[in-house]
């Protein structure tokens, strides 16, 4: 698992350097995915190391506004049991 904390500029290698060695990458999000955070480091990594990447999924929430309600967010918003279905099929899917 790698947290970024330096969000610009990023800085991919790190990522990149994980990659190498299962070829997968899942990124995981709070904000809607469409021209989001997770789609720029998809985006870097595949600029960065060309073919590096055999596997990509995205963990987010679905298309569909964040509500202001406690309860609902936290039942929209990703958590464990979303990545680890992502990770297995991520992990299945060789």
């Amino acid at each position: 698992m790698i947290c970024p904390l330096q969000l610009y500029p990023l800085n991919p290698w790190p990522i990149v350097e994980s990659i190498q060695r299962s070829g997968r990458l899942l990124v995981v999000e709070e904000g809607l995915s469409f021209a989001a955070f997770g789609a720029e480091v998809i985006a870097q990594v595949a600029e960065s190391a060309s073919g590096v990447l055999r596997q990509v999924q995205r963990v987010a929430p679905p298309r569909h506004p964040i509500p202001a309600c406690g309860a609902l967010e936290k039942a929209l918003l990703p958590g464990a049991p979303h990545i680890v279905k992502a990770v297995v099929e991520l992990v299945q899917h060789v």
